[in-house]
């Protein structure tokens, strides 16, 4: 539990798979600050359909494909920040499609941090920091290699501050904007992600390792 103001309290934790009421009202807030675009959490019949169909390409661990999310929570029961992180499906497709299986198979043990916002009001208070550390802790009980990410300025935040945010929470952060691609994140791939990659988008990468 962490302290707010004066006798308010709030804290952080990683929601189960069942606790679909919770996850709306994170999923919601992301969507409220402009960090996302669907409060939708994807039906289980979706999820065991991703299962089914990355096994079948030879993809081990395959049930680690899941959204995660950790939320904080202020005494008065109100969800007043959120984080979504989960291993890139999209990018295990990819790599998969273009023969960089070793690769596709590290990344279902790297999941990215998606999405994280905090409620303007509850800002510079220590609940993003704390949100990123219950992420990072979730992963490392998972087993997971690492966490990453690509920071983007928003809502108000510039790209400067959010470097400085994620150096400060132990992150490695790219030295430069957009591509390439670090290779400690994707390895030998990187060369391809370069390629393939988004390359209208503004912000650098940041990644930890959890080895």
């Amino acid at each position: 539990v962490y302290k707010r103001q004066g006798t308010q309290t709030w804290h952080v934790r990683t929601l189960t798979e069942h606790e679909r009421k919770d996850q709306g009202h994170g999923a919601t807030l992301l969507v409220k600050l402009g960090l996302s675009s669907s409060g939708v959490r994807p039906s289980r019949r979706a999820v065991d359909k991703v299962h089914a169909y990355m096994r079948a390409r030879g993809i081990r661990d395959a049930s680690r494909l899941v959204e995660t999310m950790a939320i904080a929570i202020d005494d008065g029961g109100e969800v007043i920040g959120a984080a979504k992180f989960f291993p890139h499906v999209g990018d295990i497709d990819s790599l998969l499609n273009h023969e960089h299986r070793e690769v596709a198979q590290h990344m279902v043990y790297r999941p990215v941090l998606s999405q994280m916002g905090v409620l303007p009001e509850y800002r510079r208070q220590g609940i993003g920091a704390a949100l990123v550390e219950e992420v990072i802790a979730d992963s490392r009980k998972k087993g997971c290699e690492m966490v990453w990410g690509f920071a983007e300025g928003a809502n108000g935040t510039s790209l400067e501050d959010l470097v400085a945010f994620y150096r400060g929470c132990g992150f490695n952060v790219a030295d430069h904007e957009g591509l390439p691609v670090p290779e400690e994140i994707y390895g030998p791939a990187a060369s391809f992600i370069v390629k393939a990659g988004p390359k209208q988008r503004v912000g650098r990468y940041f990644w930890m390792d959890l080895a």
